[in-house]
């Protein structure tokens, strides 16, 4: 008999309909995520740029960077070697947070500009001559151009960021109206004690046979993080430098 009452107890509890909020957690359960914030940038030249960042980053994405504005800075005052009239450029940033660097090539010159490192729908693929499907880079011989602004911070990536401009990089050799393809390649020394550790990026790069050579040392840039521990002067200090394949 008890058998039989316990098999009739779970015959009515399989009839009970399941809640249909079983696994949607409280709305007290984890703060909500930070807005998005924007952040008004006025180019060298005086255009006015409104620039989205994300409301908080794991990697710090939230944030835009000296070596980001300084680079950017960078390239409007050499747009015209980097950017040759009636020569295609096709230019990728990497590790993009708000995308300003890459925002600046296409205002300064550059024929499509591509940013990865944000979401999908974040991504900015901007054509500003209009080239058929056929002069995109993918189909093309790579990129003229590759950005990367406060990316050698993270150690463990030397070798990955690396491997990602060899690939990516145009190939074919320059000619005299086109620029050898190159990295720009901007950073600040976000922790002191670890100037050796994210310099170890150019030892890494040059043993794979690229050319570096420092353009920029800019000890007024500013800080990124005011209010870290280290010595102000190393961490508000952006450093520049271009790569090319030997």
């Amino acid at each position: 008999m008890k058998n039989e009452a316990l098999a009739n107890e779970d015959s009515d509890n399989a009839d009970l309909p399941l809640p249909t909020d079983l696994f949607q957690e409280p709305s007290s359960f984890r703060p909500p995520s930070p807005e998005p914030k924007i952040i008004e940038h006025t180019t060298s030249d005086g255009t006015s740029l409104k620039i989205r960042l994300v409301g908080a980053h794991p990697l710090w994405g939230h944030v835009l960077y000296p070596a980001s504005i300084i680079l950017s800075r960078y390239i409007q005052e050499h747009s015209k070697q980097l950017f040759p009239d009636h020569v295609s450029t096709n230019v990728l940033e990497l590790g993009a947070g708000g995308g300003l660097p890459g925002l600046t090539c296409v205002l300064a010159g550059a024929s499509l500009g591509l940013k990865w490192g944000a979401k999908l729908e974040d991504k900015i693929f901007e054509d500003a001559t209009t080239p058929s499907a056929s002069d995109t880079p993918s189909s093309q011989h790579g990129f003229d151009l590759i950005l990367l602004s406060d990316l050698v911070f993270n150690h463990s990536e030397h070798h990955a960021l690396l491997t990602t401009c060899e690939i990516s990089l145009n190939s074919t050799a320059p000619t005299s109206d086109r620029p050898t393809p190159s990295l720009l390649v901007f950073y600040s020394h976000h922790r002191p004690w670890c100037v050796a550790a994210d310099e170890e990026f150019f030892v890494i790069a040059r043993q794979r046979g690229w050319k570096c050579t420092r353009i920029i040392e800019d000890k007024n840039a500013g800080l990124a993080f005011p209010a870290d521990a280290g010595d102000p002067s190393i961490r508000g200090t952006v450093h520049g430098w271009v790569l090319t394949r030997h």
